[in-house]
């Protein structure tokens, strides 16, 4: 719903979209917004001021059976108007929930939350981060803080005393800060911060690793670059430099993971029977020890790529068969990814192949459908771009171009530009055309207003 408040630094009225159900068996995008701090945000439009607006709240996720609500104890409610208010939010979930999903607990008042803090608290417990992972992650970030503040003999002193309290949060931390004040032009802020780094990646554990892993990365990344591949055997080779260093073997097997598959292992077997054949015991014991490490991770990998595959399968099961498509499509957005557009494609393929119309039919239409979903999200300008790329004749690309002109902008050509160094129209000589004459259009639009 829309609300009306003032901002409270420059007092001008500001219109806001609150939502007050948060039903994630529903709507599961709205749970990513309250953990990511995007939910219920309002902007002031002259100065700039950005804060989360305080709203009663109540949260469904079945899969886990919470149900609760909170009320900020700044609206003063009397507690038969929180009743109220608290039954009105349920109902809604009650009211949307299918019958024969309903459960026994929503039958029950929502369990009542007091503190904001411990409302986020219990919904990201549902992603398995307890309270105590919380705390020591505010602990970190208040280290930081402290060291950032500091002068140099302090500084010295927090890094030697309690440098190896800091995890990876620190440096994700750091290394966010750092962009961000490089962004907003704060030079000396980004001076003190860049320094910090530099000693923490040197002084630390924590940063002498992730420092030993990132060289390690761009070396391979590097190597992979100019063979033009990334391959098992190169792999491989990066991974046997490494090989006494489990921390580097592991961040080069994530960078690597595509070429971690059977003609890799062929590759670390026939290296152990060379080492065999040579009687360096040590490295044949050595290399049989990461052969059997890397092929539990090889299983895992595969293990999570299968279910990956069937949960977008089951997805696609349910939007198939729901009353409507577009619908069941919006309330699993953020499962729409590349993995599901391949199920998909493959279940198209399939029924071709066996003549099934009706099912045909029926994924054709979601197809259709996640198009229109994936251009609705597309800004305007880039579907101005697309529709005069599509047109059937230069005149019907200038109709679109002159009814669209107020979004031509420099930023605009530019993108174009990048637009015609894309791999897919270097490889397409006729969309590549079409780009060029499009972006002919927009310098001529350009060029008038000068």
């Amino acid at each position: 719903m829309q609300t009306q408040l003032t901002c409270p630094q420059c007092s001008t009225p500001i219109t806001a979209q609150i939502i007050q159900v948060i039903n994630v068996d529903r709507y599961p995008q709205l749970k990513n917004m309250l953990l990511s701090g995007q939910l219920n945000v309002a902007q002031c439009p002259t100065c700039g001021w950005a804060g989360q607006v305080g709203t009663p709240l109540v949260y469904h996720e079945s899969a886990h059976e919470l149900f609760m609500a909170f009320i900020p104890s700044e609206m003063g409610l009397s507690h038969m108007d929180e009743q109220q208010l608290i039954g009105r939010l349920t109902r809604a979930i009650v009211d949307e929930t299918p019958m024969e999903k309903r459960r026994g607990y929503m039958l029950q008042p929502p369990m009542r939350v007091m503190r904001w803090q411990t409302f986020v608290e219990k919904v990201l417990e549902t992603e398995g981060v307890t309270a105590e992972m919380l705390a020591d992650q505010q602990k970190q970030v208040q280290l930081l803080q402290e060291m950032l503040d500091a002068d140099t003999e302090t500084l010295d002193i927090l890094i030697r005393e309690r440098g190896d309290e800091l995890g990876e949060l620190a440096f994700s931390v750091l290394r966010s800060s750092m962009e961000s004040a490089s962004q907003s032009g704060q030079t000396e802020q980004l001076v003190k911060m860049t320094n910090l780094q530099w000693r923490l990646m040197t002084e630390t554990e924590t940063g002498r690793r992730l420092e030993r892993q990132q060289l390690a990365v761009h070396a391979l990344t590097r190597a992979a670059k100019e063979d033009d591949a990334l391959t098992p055997g190169l792999l491989l080779e990066h991974i046997l430099r490494h090989v006494d260093d489990d921390d580097v073997v592991d961040a080069l097997v994530m960078a690597g993971g595509s070429a971690l598959n059977y003609e890799f292992f062929a590759e670390l077997s026939a290296e152990i029977e060379s080492k065999a054949r040579a009687h360096d015991k040590a490295t044949v014991k050595k290399l049989t020890a990461l052969r059997t490490r890397l092929l539990a991770v090889y299983d895992e990998m595969r293990s999570a790529s299968e279910e990956i595959v069937r949960h977008a399968a089951d997805i696609l099961q349910e939007v198939i068969t729901a009353p409507d498509i577009r619908e069941a499509l919006l309330t699993h957005l953020d499962d729409l990814d590349e993995t599901f557009t391949y199920v998909l494609a493959a279940n198209i393929d399939q029924a071709e192949a066996t003549g099934n119309e009706a099912a045909l039919a029926r994924l054709t239409e979601v197809q259709e459908t996640l198009q229109e979903l994936a251009m609705e999200s597309v800004p305007p300008e880039i579907r101005m771009i697309n529709d005069m790329i599509s047109a059937e004749s230069e005149a019907e690309a200038r109709r679109i171009l002159n009814e669209n002109s107020h979004m031509v902008t420099p930023e605009l050509a530019e993108a174009l530009k990048q637009l015609e160094n894309n791999p897919a129209a270097q490889g397409n000589p006729e969309l590549l055309e079409r780009v060029r004459a499009v972006q002919r259009m927009i310098n001529a639009n350009l060029a008038l207003r000068i």
